[in-house]
This record gives C-alpha cells, structure tokens and sequence, in this order.
C-alpha cells in the first residue's frame, strides 16, 4: 500500500483592503493605554513569508534592538513596551504597546513613520544585520532541545520549509531590497485602542 500526502494550504485568504483605516476604542479597568494595530500583508511569495518577512518583522519590533523600541520608548518614553509579530500565514502583522496616558496618539504617528521609512528604504543597516544574526542564533538554539527539532520536521512536513541549516542560508541572503520589497506589502488595517475608564486627559 502506498501512502499519498495530502496537500494542504495552511495559507489564509488576505484580508479585505479598506481605504480608511478602521478605529476601535473601549475603556476598562486598565493601568495604561493599550494599542494594538493590525496590518495586512498582501502578496507575499514563499521567500517572503518564510524568510523577509521574519527579518522586517524582528528589525521593526522584535526586541529591545528594533526600531520601535527605539523611536517609541527610549528617545521618547512614550510606551512601556512595544512589540511587532507577524502571522506569516494569515497574512497579518501586529504592533502592539502598552503606553502612558495621553501618549497614544504620539505613538501612532512614530508607527506610521518608521514604517514609511522603511519602505523607502531608510533604515540602518546594522540593526538589519543584527536582526538577521538574531534569527539565524534562534534557528541554531532550536537544533539544541527536543521540541525546537520537533518543530523543524512539523514545519517541513506542513510547509515544505528546508532543513535548519538551508534556512539560515536564505536569511543570510535576505537584502536590504527584500526588506524595502516586503514592507510595501504592509498597509494597516486597524487599531484597536483599550483605555482606562479612570484616566485624566493629559494633554489638557
């Protein structure tokens, strides 16, 4: 008896583009203001989702080294936080920050541009790099514990994805023009924004 694998799309449909960018705001029993900005990633090829993307995705706001971190909270100290992560197969990217009252509206605008920026290319080229070396030691560090090495065979079972080494290849080969490539594909959605019932405007 032969066995025959089934092909399965793990990819979602993109979502719809709207020419406005859709608002949500609620208040709750919250410390700080919370946002969180969804984005659709539009016309994303194998290399893109596997591959640039990750590495647009740590440089915009993987860690503590990203540009958001950066703009937002260290020159500004506009947020306690702010994080990026993508989804590559739903087709979706999500920003999100935890800010101090009044701030929110501030952080919005340093989203927006640091994404523009991106686009148009004007981003340093060592936090590039350093995104990239930031994934190639996460590729390395799964080969070290069971559940990472689990997690490589689902993931080339599931999405046909290389071996732990090829990966590290093709980040290695990411460009600077890939990056400038996939970050058009980036349109924000919306936002949802959660804010504290009891919070005082503090821009009066």
């Amino acid at each position: 008896m032969t066995f025959h694998k089934n092909e399965i799309s793990l990819i979602v449909k993109e979502l719809d583009n709207s020419k406005k960018v859709l608002e949500y705001r609620e208040k709750d029993n919250v410390n700080q203001t919370q946002l969180a900005i969804l984005c659709n990633v539009d016309g994303l090829t194998d290399d893109d989702r596997k591959y640039t993307l990750p590495v647009y995705v740590e440089m915009l706001g993987g860690s503590s080294n990203s540009i958001l971190f950066d703009d937002v909270r260290e020159k500004n100290s506009y947020a306690y936080y702010v994080n990026a992560i993508a989804k590559p197969y739903d087709n979706i990217l999500m920003i999100y920050s935890g800010i101090e009252s009044g701030n929110e509206n501030n952080v919005i605008k340093i989203i927006n541009k640091s994404l523009k920026n991106i686009s148009k290319g004007n981003f340093d080229i060592d936090k590039f790099n350093s995104s990239k070396e930031t994934i190639i030691s996460s590729i390395m560090a799964s080969l070290d514990n069971p559940m990472g090495i689990i997690n490589n065979y689902y993931a080339k079972e599931l999405v046909n994805s290389l071996d732990a080494l090829e990966k590290i290849e093709k980040i290695k080969k990411v460009s600077k023009d890939d990056i400038i490539n996939v970050s058009r594909k980036v349109k924000i959605n919306r936002m949802f924004i959660l804010e504290a019932d009891n919070e005082e405007d503090n821009n009066k």
